[in-house]
This record gives C-alpha cells, sequence and structure tokens, in this order.
C-alpha cells in the first residue's frame, strides 16, 4: 500500500471529484494538484500544521528505512557468516587417479 504524505490528510475532494479542498480554510484546487502545490499552500497559509505534517513525514520516512535496513540484516549476517566459513576452511586436495582417455 502506498503511504500518503500528512499534508494530503487535510485536503478532501468535492463530491464531484473534480476539486479538492483544504479542510482548514477552504482553499480549493484542481483534482490533480500534486503535493509539491498543496505543500506550498500549507507552507504560505497553515505554518504550524505544515511543520507538524512534514515532521510526521520525516518520522514515518525514518521508521520506513530502519524497518528496511533491520529486514536486510539476516541475509546480511548470512552472507557474512558464509564468507567467514569459506575463508577459514582448509582445503586439502585429494590426489585422484587420471582417467584414460580412450585415444
Amino acid at each position: 500500500m502506498r503511504n500518503i504524505h500528512p499534508i494530503r490528510t487535510y485536503f478532501y475532494d468535492n463530491s464531484f471529484k473534480t476539486r479538492t479542498i483544504c479542510n482548514l480554510c477552504e482553499a480549493s484546487y484542481p483534482i490533480d494538484t500534486n503535493l509539491t502545490n498543496l505543500k506550498n499552500h500549507f507552507y504560505k497559509h497553515h505554518k504550524t500544521e505544515y511543520d507538524l505534517a512534514i515532521n510526521k513525514h520525516e518520522k514515518n520516512k525514518k521508521e520506513i528505512q530502519n524497518t528496511n535496513l533491520l529486514s536486510k540484516i539476516p541475509n546480511a549476517t548470512n552472507i557474512i557468516i558464509t564468507k567467514y566459513i569459506l575463508d577459514n576452511t582448509d582445503y586439502e586436495i585429494e590426489e585422484t587417479e587420471e582417467i584414460e582417455s580412450g585415444n
């Protein structure tokens, strides 16, 4: 599931699905307005809420990054252990009888 930026939670779509409207000041934008323009609206008109939303987004982003990093640790551990075993294994080469070719 795609994450929804906290700024978007401050907007709702009108009943015709043609406009997105700010919950705080009823400013109206075309439905396909990008996140950057919605952020700019918040930065200019709702600075406190903007700061809260950006902080929440950064916190969520760090949690996702940490979760992704933790999910990679078992695989990295297996690679390190395998490399350690291979690097510290004494290989013995056994002499075997050569197969005589039929020539």
